[in-house]
């Protein structure tokens, strides 16, 4: 289990915990399977796929989402 902050493009995983209600009522709640897409340590936001849908998530609140 690690944060979706620390995950490397291409790595993908199951939500296992999330902390942020906002995210969670976007798309990213317990049990979706999230794909990392882009994540350069320079940029403020992470993009994530989940299923066809892309978010942009900012780096604090990807802190909170937790994958396995």
């Amino acid at each position: 289990m690690r944060p979706l902050s620390e995950c490397p493009e291409g790595v993908g995983g199951v939500i296992v915990s999330n902390g942020d209600l906002k995210s969670m009522e976007m798309g990213l709640f317990l049990g979706a399977h999230v794909e990392v897409l882009r994540n350069h340590r320079r940029d403020s936001n992470l993009l994530v796929a989940v299923g066809p849908a892309r978010y942009a998530v900012a780096r604090t609140t990807a802190g909170l989402i937790y994958i396995q």
